[in-house]
This record gives structure tokens, sequence and C-alpha cells, in this order.
């Protein structure tokens, strides 16, 4: 891994978070996919939201890269699955919780503006959307 664990141990979740590289990040998709933590549903999630327009989608619109129709179960799914990237770095919930932010957060932030139908929007990290083209999960 690119960052020391015990260095990122040592901040706050969120500023932890910020100094994350793509390269760390490709190191924890690597790490999901070879120990095949990672199923269809959440890749599906994240190349979508990756492809999206600015990287930027309402949980709606993650639930349906997943083939799911509410946007409660991309709510529940896209956190796990932020909660195991952050995980990789030794970040818990709990950490992510003390610092007032969500799990999702490990991967991507709220957006300033609303979709078209009033919903909250989440952008993808751009370090994200780089890892995810160095493991190959991106053209």
């Amino acid at each position: 891994m690119a960052k020391s664990k015990e260095r990122l141990r040592q901040k706050d979740a969120g500023d932890r978070i910020e100094e994350l590289t793509a390269e760390d990040y490709a190191d924890a998709f690597d790490h999901l996919l070879e120990s095949k933590q990672l199923p269809e549903s959440y890749l599906k999630m994240l190349v979508g939201h990756a492809n999206a327009e600015n990287h930027t989608a309402s949980m709606r619109t993650i639930a349906s890269f997943a083939g799911w129709k509410k946007h409660n179960t991309a709510n529940l799914h896209y956190g796990r699955l932020a909660g195991l990237v952050a995980e990789h770095f030794g970040i818990t919930a709990e950490d992510m919780k003390d610092a007032g932010y969500d799990k999702t957060y490990a991967i991507a932030w709220v957006a300033k503006d609303m979709d078209d139908a009033g919903e909250c929007q989440w952008t993808l990290r751009e370090k994200v959307v780089e890892a995810l083209r160095s493991v190959g999960m991106l053209d």
C-alpha cells in the first residue's frame, strides 16, 4: 500500500480519506476484487457512478446501475462498499462517525446541486475514478 496504515491511523478519518491517492484506492480495489468481497452489484454501481456525467448521481440513479428500483437499497449497499474500502485503510465506521461523516464519504461526497428530481447527489472522488481505470474496471 502506498500510504502507511499506521500514519493514517493517527489522523481524523476525514483527513485520512483526503490523503489517499489513486494508487491507494487501486490497491484497495485490487485487494477487494482478489478476495471476492465485491459482488457484481457493487461493481455495477461503481462503474455506473464513474461513467455518470461529472461522476455525479443520486442514490436512485446509483440503484438503477445495479438493477434496483429503490434508492434505499443503494444507500445500504453503497455504504457497505465504501465501508469495505475504508476498512482496507484501517478506517472503521466508528472512525467515520466520530469525524462526522457517512461511510460513503470514503469514496464520494455530497454534490452541491440536486438532480432534476430534487434528489441529493453524490460525486465519486476523482481518485476513485482514476483507480478504477488503473485496475481495468473502466475504459
